[in-house]
Parts: structure tokens; sequence; C-alpha cells
């Protein structure tokens, strides 16, 4: 697979040199890479640098950075694992991401939604840019949980395209702040029908959230898009 870092080194937003990759494979690594790519799926791995580094840099830049790096890899038609620099990987991801439901779109780990009863610490992404677009709605706590894009496989094909367009423009239109955020918030809008894996439908809220700890959830989507967490 393509090694792609998209650890960012703070540079002002504003300088007219872009910001170095952290992890920069060698041309010869580079090299190694595309080869093996172009004799296996076309993959790539993103991951995003550290929190003291970002937090240079504007929430909604590091945001738009996120969403733009993810949409570039996807139109090159290579499919992305995108990890937080704080995930570190025990084992093979690949039997649970990828093989495991070889017709889902994207699949991922899974966060909660909140405010709610006994999960108030949810709340998190709610903030003036999520209330002016929702006002008084809250539809990632009608799921109950949320994609964590900190650990998310997207494979690239139109309905993925199609999906982190939307979140990346909502980025950039300032409409959300967070990539992860963003990217539920576009989920919502596609009217996505949850079951847990044995085809139960999902009870939605907090106790959607519970029953994530035991089951994990498949979305069907407008589209045709189908996603796991």
């Amino acid at each position: 697979a393509a090694l792609l870092d998209l650890g960012l080194e703070g540079s002002s937003p504003a300088a007219a040199a872009p910001p170095r990759h952290c992890l920069r494979p060698s041309a010869k690594e580079e090299a190694a890479a595309t080869a093996h790519a172009s004799r296996t799926h076309s993959q790539s791995f993103l991951q995003t640098s550290s929190r003291r580094v970002l937090a240079r840099l504007p929430p909604a830049t590091v945001s738009q950075r996120v969403t733009n790096g993810l949409l570039q890899e996807l139109v090159a038609s290579r499919s992305v694992l995108h990890l937080d620099a704080d995930a570190f990987l025990l084992r093979d991801p690949w039997p649970q991401l990828r093989d495991r439901f070889p017709d889902a779109d994207i699949v991922g780990s899974g966060d909660c939604a909140g405010p709610g009863p006994g999960n108030a610490h949810c709340g998190w992404y709610i903030n003036n840019a999520f209330r002016r677009r929702h006002g008084n709605d809250n539809p990632l706590w009608q799921v109950g949980f949320m994609l964590n894009t900190g650990l998310t496989y997207f494979r690239s094909n139109p309905r993925t395209l199609r999906l982190v367009r939307a979140a990346a423009k909502s980025v950039q239109e300032g409409r959300s702040t967070n990539e992860q955020t963003s990217i539920n918030e576009a989920l919502a809008e596609q009217s996505c029908k949850w079951n847990t894996d044995a085809g139960t439908p999902s009870p939605g809220r907090y106790e959607a959230y519970l029953l994530l700890k035991s089951h994990a959830f498949v979305g069907h989507c407008d589209g045709g898009l189908k996603v796991v967490v």
C-alpha cells in the first residue's frame, strides 16, 4: 500500500511554502510503494500528527487539511485508512477493516454522540457552527453514536466520494469545524438506516451507543452507501 502521512509540522497557513510531511518516505521507499500498489489494491495510509503540533493551527484549518487530503486520495482511486496519531495498531487491521465487510464502503471505530443521560461529555462537538447549522436539533445524538475518523477505512468509489466531498465542502464553508463531525453530519443527511450486525434495528440515542459496545452497526444510506461502525 502507498504510504502518505498527513502529519503537519504546524507552519503558518499564511506561509508561502506548503507544510512538509512529518514522515515523508524516501524516494526509494516511494518507488517501492508505488510498484507494490500497482500490483495490489491501491491504498493510502493517512495519519494525522500529534495534538501538540496541530494545536499551533486553527482547528478549522486542521479539519480542512484532513478532509482535503482524504478527498485527494479518494479522487486518485486510492482507498484510505485514516488514523489519528494517538491510535496505535496492535495487530493487523485489514481482517476487520477491509476483509470482514468486503461490500462496505466505509468501516471504522465508533464514538459516542451526546449530550444525553449518561453521556454528557459526548457533546464536545456542539459549538456555534453546529448550532447555526442545526438549531435546536442534534442529528448525531438522535443516531446515538458517530463514526470515529481516528480509525476508519474509506474505500474509493463514487458513493464514498460523494460523502467526503459533502463533508469537505461543509468544513470549507464553515458549516462544520471538525472533520469527524462533518462526515457524520453528511451521513445523517443521507438518511442512513442503522441495524446491528445481527439485523436488529438500532434503538437510537444512548441505547444505541450502549449496544455498540457489543455489536457492530451497519448503516444503509441514500445512494447505496454502506457504512459499518
